[in-house]
């Protein structure tokens, strides 16, 4: 899968962005970035979105 994201980004298909995503299969969620100001807050929110989609 992201061999063929690398090569569409290459090929202008789509623009890369600041988002973080988490995949599952060949399903992609944004993971939501408010009200993270710092790092260590960006991750606890990429860390909590990252269980949420493993419990299911």
């Amino acid at each position: 899968m992201f061999p063929k994201a690398v090569e569409e980004i290459r090929d202008g298909a789509f623009p890369l962005s600041g988002e973080i995503y988490w995949t599952d299969g060949d399903r992609f969620e944004a993971i939501g970035r408010e009200g993270a100001q710092t790092g260590f807050e960006l991750t606890e929110v990429v860390t909590a979105a990252v269980r949420r989609f493993m419990r299911g």
